[in-house]
């Protein structure tokens, strides 16, 4: 989560209640949104001097502004430049898929087709954000000048969002085809 946060602030400054928002609608699918961890990384990146926050008035309110300190790009570098772990991206769901067959046969069709339903709905997810990224940043991009950054910034997400809706429907497609094979009892 700390991780998350530092990302979000390298984007710009946000209130608590903005980052946290950002990512139980649209980041949950890759990370949990649990307020309880979200609270527990924010206090210790406020302790280890990574991020900083201002408190203001607004509309009435006290709001607390979040922004990410020179530790915190550095930490946020250092950990964004080590190479991807294909080994930490487990799917334990694939655990259960390898012992459906210890179930009896009537439970087993709906449990793969309940898993399908669920791909499906996770999938719309992935390309209504990628929508909303869309509409927002080419709104953002047509009132400033080129920014490269921004625009490096724009192709990750999108490649981001692309490779989840891709394997998404990798997944659906193949859990598709298995569950027809169950239903007709043929050799999977």
């Amino acid at each position: 989560m700390e991780k998350i946060i530092l990302g979000l602030l390298m984007i710009k400054a946000m209130s608590g209640y903005e980052m946290r928002s950002f990512i139980k609608n649209h980041l949950a699918l890759m990370c949990s949104d649990s307020a309880g961890s979200f609270q527990t990384a924010l206090q210790k990146l406020l302790a280890k001097n990574m991020i900083s926050c201002t408190e203001h008035v607004e509309k009435g309110k006290n709001k607390k502004t979040y922004t990410i300190t020179d530790e915190g790009r550095d930490a946020f570098f250092q950990w964004e430049e080590q190479p991807m772990n294909h080994k930490k991206a487990k799917n334990i769901e694939l655990v259960k898929l390898f012992f459906l067959g210890t179930l009896s046969s009537e439970k087993r069709g709906p449990l793969v087709q309940a898993y399908l339903s669920q791909l499906v709905a996770e999938q719309k997810e992935l390309i209504t954000l990628r929508e909303y990224i869309l509409k927002s940043e080419a709104a953002y991009l047509e009132s400033i000048a080129y920014n490269k950054e921004s625009m490096d910034r724009f192709r990750y997400q999108m490649a981001t969002l692309d490779y989840g809706i891709a394997s998404f429907n990798f997944e659906i497609e193949w859990f598709g085809q298995f569950l027809k094979k169950m239903e007709e009892n043929t050799t999977l």
